[in-house]
């Protein structure tokens, strides 16, 4: 399965805060969606334990959500 999405790419290489990285990520979730494919993303178990990322964790939490909608 091809790998659409990894945070540490869109944090540390991207640069992206995160309001722009879940809008990102849900923009891919749906052009995947429009070509009956399936999303997939990594994610770092290691980051939830990881005080620089805890800012992020509403991302994941919010693509979880989306994509159950799906």
């Amino acid at each position: 399965m091809p790998l659409e999405v990894m945070e540490v790419t869109m944090v540390a290489y991207q640069n992206l805060v995160s309001g722009i990285m879940e809008k990102k990520i849900i923009k891919l979730i749906n052009n995947v969606k429009k070509y009956n494919g399936k999303f997939v993303f990594l994610w770092h178990n290691s980051n939830f334990n990881n005080e620089l990322w805890k800012k992020y964790e509403i991302v994941y939490e919010e693509i979880l959500r989306y994509g159950s909608f799906l």
